[in-house]
């Protein structure tokens, strides 16, 4: 007998409310624990929580800008809910943040709900598909980062619910009525507010492409005889007028523009035009041409991220491209894959050719790969004869496997940047217990039990890994720990960095804040011109340049403190005046003298 049959609790939590109670919990573990913990990270993150600051300074919710000047590289939704963030809880890294952590929250539900619509006769499709999106390694990094992604794939997945629940009742080549075209329309207009162009242009891509699809094989499938391949071609051309016709890409086009356009009008007219030149051909049409700021990787780089980056539900990903082939040979009951495979193509397709690559940009291929994962995982919850037990047992060891790499490698990644914690490897023993709970309770034929351990391993160990790894790994990055070595006197100090660029400054010494700009030096005389106006001012720079600076810098500047960089490589250093006699000593003087004396031995 099935298992949903002899499993009380199963039969209870299939009911809609308590599986989206489950996931928003989950995801909410995830996600909100130490939110503020860890300093912002990389470039983008203090950009956009330094634009929110500065936007807010001058009263001014149409032009982004940073550091005094215009920034071009996103759109501002993320700025605008930045700033209820910032009312919520202040002007720091929890207020930066929490606007992405809540969109998150939002888009696993939506994706367990676009599991339930596709695949209504799997009874717990949407919580694991809820779950899967929910605890994978990069929801937990991307869900608590201060950037658009988190915006772009909650409008994206809702635009994907809207169309799913809008077709999956119309027949072979079912066509979307005006109304739902509408709604999902203004979600993709969201989307466009969020991240530009891309946000319209791939769904659009991808509902066509499932819209052609069914065309083409409704049509095969109601042929009297086998096709030659120029009659199937014939066919296949023929059938993109009815996917367009289904589809209505004008409706939705129109209604997006409708909503984007507002602002997009607005900023054209604030700034003669220069941010939308900006941002279409150098962020948009030249990241596709090629890779900037070396942003490159090779043809298979997505499938590398996918494998982190979904973990741990990507332990079973050969199992579940097996599965979604056997559904796609299955065509009475192909639909709701087939959208799932458009969507994943078209986001996966479109930034493997594309000449730039980080590992955001597919997110929002993730809740397509969630929904299948959760498919394949629930059919054999219910059936486990479509699988050899063999081949989920090798799924447990990779698990393991996985659990002793993250033991002994995050304390090795976190102690190279001289903050060694050997208990952050107990963090690894976390999927190593779930997988022996997994296998045997898929030995005594208690598969829910199962999956219930893989969901626990994802939330417990992404939640640890970015609250408490990342906190650690934050101690001694960034700018952050330099601008509390500073002291309180740096609060009201003026900063300025030489020969790097380092964009948490502006965040960390409160110039966003003032709608204030750190000036760049771009060499000596610049440097001697800024101590010049501000004899107690403090520098930033790379650990090279620092003897250029204390060369022209007033008596008393001296080395304060240090702190690693991720992203570029290098060591920033701050030079500043020095505490006089009975200052309160910070953690990063200490830090500092302490790497000094081992350096000396």
């Amino acid at each position: 007998m099935d298992e949903i049959h002899t499993a009380g609790v199963w039969r209870w939590t299939a009911r809609p409310r308590v599986w989206a109670v489950v996931v928003c919990a989950a995801t909410a573990v995830v996600l909100l624990v130490n939110l503020g913990g860890p300093p912002l990270w990389d470039d983008d993150e203090p950009k956009n929580a330094s634009c929110t600051l500065a936007m807010l300074a001058a009263d001014d919710w149409v032009v982004p800008r940073f550091n005094g000047a215009l920034r071009s590289d996103k759109p501002p939704l993320v700025n605008w809910l930045q700033m209820a963030g910032y009312a919520l809880l202040g002007d720091n890294e929890s207020g930066a943040r929490l606007p992405s952590a809540l969109l998150t929250i939002g888009t696993s539900l939506l994706t367990g709900a676009t599991a339930a619509v596709l695949f209504p006769t799997l009874p717990l499709v949407g919580l694991w598909a809820g779950l899967a999106m929910g605890t994978c390694v990069w929801t937990g990094i991307a869900g608590r980062a201060a950037t658009p992604d988190a915006g772009l794939c909650f409008f994206t997945t809702l635009a994907l619910l809207l169309f799913a629940r809008s077709v999956r009742d119309g027949g072979a080549v079912p066509r979307l009525s005006w109304p739902a075209a509408a709604t999902v329309g203004a979600a993709l207009g969201a989307a466009v507010l969020a991240k530009g162009p891309v946000g319209v242009v791939l769904p659009l891509a991808a509902f066509g492409m499932w819209g052609w699809w069914q065309a083409v094989m409704a049509g095969a499938e109601t042929s009297p005889t086998p096709r030659s391949l120029r009659s199937l071609l014939v066919h296949a051309w023929r059938s993109i007028p009815t996917a367009v016709a289904a589809v209505r890409p004008i409706t939705i086009l129109a209604v997006a523009v409708v909503v984007a356009a507002p602002w997009y009008g607005l900023v054209w007219f604030r700034t003669d035009g220069q941010w939308i030149r900006d941002f279409l051909f150098v962020h948009n049409v030249q990241r596709f041409a090629g890779p900037l700021e070396g942003h490159g990787g090779p043809p298979f780089y997505y499938l590398v991220v996918l494998a982190v980056g979904f973990f741990p539900w990507s332990i079973v990903a050969a199992l579940t491209l097996a599965d979604a082939w056997r559904a796609l040979r299955r065509p009475q009951a192909a639909s709701g894959m087939r959208l799932l495979a458009a969507w994943a193509v078209v986001w996966l397709g479109c930034f493997t050719i594309a000449g730039t690559k980080l590992p955001g940009y597919v997110w929002p291929a993730y809740p397509a790969l969630a929904i299948a994962t959760a498919a394949f995982l629930e059919r054999w919850r219910l059936d486990p004869t479509i699988v050899s037990a063999r081949w989920m047992h090798v799924g447990w060891t990779i698990l393991a496997v996985a659990g002793m790499g993250i033991a002994i490698g995050v304390p090795v990644a976190v102690g190279t940047l001289g903050s060694a914690s050997p208990l952050l490897g107990l963090i690894g023993v976390v999927p190593c217990m779930a997988a022996a709970v997994a296998w045997i309770a898929q030995a005594r034929g208690r598969r829910g039990g199962s999956l219930a351990a893989l969901a626990a391993a994802g939330c417990l160990t992404v939640m640890l890994l970015a609250a408490v790894g990342a906190d650690r790994m934050g101690r001694h990055v960034g700018v952050r720990p330099l601008v509390a070595a500073a002291g309180p006197a740096g609060d009201t100090a003026a900063w300025a960095s030489y020969r790097c660029s380092v964009p948490g400054l502006v965040f960390y010494s409160g110039a966003a804040s003032r709608n204030g700009a750190v000036p760049k030096c771009d060499d000596v005389a610049a440097v001697d011109a800024f101590f010049a106006a501000h004899p107690d001012g403090r520098i930033v720079t790379a650990r090279a340049a620092v003897e250029q600076i204390l060369a022209v810098a007033p008596p008393g500047h001296t080395e304060l403190a240090r702190s690693a960089s991720l992203t570029r490589h290098k060591e920033y250093v701050l030079v500043g005046p020095a505490p006089s006699h009975g200052t309160r000593r910070t953690a990063a003087h200490t830090d500092l003298e302490t790497r000094e004396r081992d350096t000396r031995r």
